[in-house]
C-alpha cells in the first residue's frame, strides 16, 4: 500500500482575515456605489450589469485567494497574496479576454 503526503491546510490567522474582510467591505462598497450612481441615460442598466460582474469577479478572487492562501506557509507570501491576488487574477482575466 503506497501513502501519499497530505497537504497542509494551515488555517488563516487574524492578519489574515482582516485582509479579507477588507477585501469584502471594499468590494460591497465600491459595488453599491457603482450600482446606485449608474445613471447615464440610457446605459444605466449595462452599467449596473458591468459593476455587479466586476463585483463579483473580486468576491470569486477573494475566495479564490482564501483558499490558496492556506496552503502557503510564508506570512508574507500569504499577505502578499491576500492583498494582491484577487486584483491580479481580475486583470489577468480581462487581458485573456482580450488578446484571445
Amino acid at each position: 500500500m503506497t501513502t501519499h503526503p497530505t497537504q497542509v491546510h494551515r488555517p488563516l490567522s487574524t492578519a489574515d482575515k482582516a485582509i479579507l474582510g477588507g477585501h469584502l467591505v471594499l468590494a460591497a462598497g465600491f459595488g453599491t456605489y457603482g450600482f446606485l450612481n449608474a445613471t447615464d441615460p440610457g446605459w444605466s442598466d449595462l452599467q449596473r450589469a458591468v459593476v455587479l460582474i466586476l463585483v463579483g469577479l473580486w468576491l470569486g478572487g477573494i475566495a479564490l485567494m482564501a483558499v490558496l492562501a492556506r496552503r502557503i506557509d510564508h506570512r508574507l507570501g500569504r499577505y502578499a497574496l491576500l492583498l494582491a491576488g484577487p486584483f491580479v487574477g481580475i486583470l489577468l482575466l480581462i487581458g485573456q479576454r482580450l488578446t484571445g
